[in-house]
């Protein structure tokens, strides 16, 4: 395991204020028409709000082949790449998790933060649990079921059940109430005849807790505890995905062959227009854009049109396979070519209120997925 403290080059952002901070304002604020003007001239990049810069590690080098992103509940960003290991991220304090130094596989496939702040992470060499143990030291420990397996989808649900699903096609359940049954309590429910032959492509904690496959040619399933059913309609590989922001849940698949793009809608499934994308990834901004990662770089929706955000030169149109927001509101981009980082820019010059009042603090929720509010310099609440 290799540690390390370093400064990430971030923007000068105003410090983090607690919710409470001028709440009697902020009440009186509440009846005030109070928006903030963020929306630039017109331009070629869809997402002026953000700088995006590479991420580089303590040695100045780039984290590269990144293959999913995720934020665990201490607000750490983990990243899994694809032979180096597992990264850590979180301020200013950086580990790098290999098969050298901790015996953990450089080769990952996917990440799956749960409640209990642990990380759970589908590798080439089976299924690895990261959790600090009594003196605040991470411990990765191998799932010894799956240890040789190549376990490719890995999420945990919301009634505390973690599913995987394997090259071979097989999907394998586990309800952990502690450390014994996190490593020695897993189940199958599925293998690749459930599907038709095919390897699920996605796992998805769905609608009514069901769990989501979409596989790679043979359509999409649900699993309602007993047994598997086909969702009627969608034959094909499908990915799933599912966004969260303010407390409403949104189901997205995208096509793994191919451009079409559908976004669940009360039961059905609703046509978007792809603008011709691949896409590989969906992140849901606070500001309300949809971004995808595509096999040609990063775009984003708003009111129905595609526009590219611009991303570091040096990257050219990266092939964008993850993307995570931050609760601070930060975009985190993987790419083959290197870890991205998108950070708020600062207020202090270019962002105010529609009656020209300067933005003076930063006030942000505690949960991954909450809107971001700023105070003015009258001290009103602003919703961003």
């Amino acid at each position: 395991m290799n540690s390390a403290r370093f400064h990430t080059g971030e923007l000068d952002v105003a410090p983090r204020s607690a919710l409470s901070f001028g709440l009697g304002s902020a009440l009186r604020a509440a009846l005030l028409p109070c928006i903030v003007s963020l929306l630039l001239p017109l331009s070629a990049n869809a997402d002026t709000k953000r700088d995006y810069r590479p991420f580089l590690a303590q040695d100045k080098h780039r984290i590269l082949e990144v293959k999913d992103l995720t934020e665990a509940e201490d607000g750490a960003i983990w990243v899994a790449t694809w032979g180096n290991g597992i990264h850590r991220i979180h301020g200013t304090d950086w580990t790098n998790f290999t098969e050298s130094d901790d015996g953990v596989s450089d080769w990952a496939y996917s990440l799956a933060p749960d409640q209990e702040n642990r990380v759970w992470c589908g590798t080439g060499d089976g299924l690895f649990i990261f959790e600090a143990n009594s003196g605040g030291d991470i411990a990765p420990e191998s799932v010894p079921s799956l240890k040789g397996v190549s376990v490719r989808e890995v999420i945990t649900t919301r009634d505390g059940r973690v599913v995987v699903s394997t090259s071979e096609g097989t999907v394998f359940t586990c309800t952990p109430v502690d450390r014994e049954s996190a490593l020695h309590d897993w189940s199958r429910i599925a293998t690749a005849e459930d599907f038709l032959g095919s390897r699920p492509a996605s796992l998805l904690d769905g609608p009514n807790g069901e769990v989501w496959v979409g596989t790679e040619r043979t359509g999409m399933y649900r699993y309602d505890g007993v047994s598997w059913h086909a969702l009627e309609g969608r034959e094909g590989g499908w990915n799933l995905w599912k966004t969260e922001i303010g407390g409403q849940t949104t189901v997205w698949a995208t096509a793994y062959h191919g451009t079409a793009l559908f976004r669940w809608s009360e039961g059905v499934w609703e046509p978007l227009d792809s603008d011709n994308n691949s896409v590989l990834s969906l992140a849901l901004g606070a500001e309300g854009s949809a971004y995808a990662g595509t096999s040609s770089g990063l775009r984003a929706l708003s009111k129905d049109t595609w526009e590219d955000v611009e991303l570091p030169a040096e990257f050219g149109a990266p092939i964008v396979e993850s993307l995570v927001f931050d609760r601070q509101g930060s975009l985190w981009v993987g790419t083959r070519q290197g870890l991205i980082r998108g950070a708020w820019k600062t207020w202090q010059r270019d962002v105010q209120t529609d009656d020209g009042v300067p933005i003076v603090h930063l006030v942000r929720g505690e949960k991954t997925g909450q809107p971001i509010w700023a105070l003015d310099k009258n001290s009103r609440l602003c919703r961003l």
